[in-house]
């Protein structure tokens, strides 16, 4: 019997993104802001600060006092922000390309590494 898993695009996922991910979000709004007469570096810039001020992130603390920040998004505008740049051969906008659909996924992703208090 096959099993039968239904996501809604409207639902929450949990994603630790890498330095190449959040430049891509960067330059999401540097290409959303290219046509404003007042656009600059700095509007960019600060669109990325504030989306990453709005978007819920979870910091996950490892033995060692390594900390991991996963970054939470309705799927949709996950998919929408980082879709066009996550395809084989290109540098990775998620570590270890996976996404987790509760934190307790993540959790026991990394048991194995050392991974508490969350």
């Amino acid at each position: 019997m096959a099993l039968e898993v239904k996501i809604n695009l409207n639902d929450y996922v949990w994603v630790e993104l890498t330095d190449y991910g959040w430049e891509t979000i960067r330059n999401y709004f540097e290409e959303l802001f290219s046509n404003v007469p007042t656009y600059s570096q700095e509007v960019a810039e600060k669109s990325v600060n504030m989306y990453k001020k709005t978007t819920k992130q979870y910091w996950i603390d490892r033995v060692g006092g390594e900390k991991i920040a996963l970054t939470k998004f309705q799927l949709y505008d996950m998919m929408h922000l980082l879709g066009p740049k996550t395809y084989m051969g290109n540098t990775n906008c998620i570590n270890k390309n996976t996404v987790y659909f509760t934190i307790d996924n993540f959790i026991e992703a990394y048991e194995g590494e050392n991974t508490h208090n969350y």
